[in-house]
């Protein structure tokens, strides 16, 4: 990489760590949108006590114990050029609501691992389809070009939220997950269908998963 290039990655890198909007979901529930940081790690702890184990079932493909602050400190560790992170918060008491990362191999790659988790009590909310917009938003602005996205053949919710997130989405199915592509170079169609026949081998990156 060239100093250049590693000049422009520390510039928009130091931009993402300072994102901070307000948004408002489709039922119109104010919230705030803001980069992720590290003391996340404490809302993160205080939260995971209210996920159902079908959330975090959802999220992590089996059920996780109690994580330590050790393993919190790592999943907000944020650098804005290989890992990108924001969280949804509510304007008033600043609860953590959601929460989402991109993980890529390198700084430069275009693909991007998906990650997210929206609290129990604010599911069906609209929080998801913000989240994602925002998220996806400080992805482009970092070289993502296209998203990977594992989800249980069970989360209906989610792959109807990502169909409708206005990419273009390519959706494969294999031994009860369903793998996930997003493009964010270019506009959704406006039929897009999910093809529950197709199998894959599994495509992740090696990222790490916590």
């Amino acid at each position: 990489m060239t100093d250049l290039a590693q000049k422009n990655y520390h510039d928009i890198a130091e931009q993402l760590s300072d994102y901070c909007v307000t948004d408002a979901t489709r039922r119109q529930l104010d919230v705030n949108v803001r980069a992720m940081r590290p003391d996340d790690k404490y809302a993160m702890k205080d939260i995971y006590p209210t996920l159902s184990q079908r959330t975090l079932y959802m999220r992590f493909f089996r059920i996780i114990e109690t994580p330590t602050l050790d393993q919190l400190s790592r999943f907000v560790d944020m650098n804005f050029t290989s890992r990108i992170g924001c969280c949804v918060t509510l304007p008033n008491t600043h609860q953590l609501v959601g929460a989402g990362r991109l993980l890529r191999a390198k700084s430069d790659s275009d693909i991007a691992e998906l990650s997210c988790i929206v609290v129990d009590d604010y599911q069906s909310k609209g929080i998801g389809r913000v989240l994602l917009n925002h998220l996806f938003a400080m992805g482009k602005c970092a070289g993502v070009k296209t998203i990977l996205a594992l989800v249980h053949n069970q989360n209906q919710a989610m792959l109807r939220l990502l169909k409708s997130c206005g990419y273009p989405v390519e959706v494969m199915y294999d031994d009860g997950e369903f793998e996930v592509t997003l493009d964010l170079t270019r506009d959704a169609p406006s039929n897009q269908a999910i093809d529950r026949h197709v199998s894959i081998a599994p495509m992740h990156q090696g990222v790490d998963p916590v």
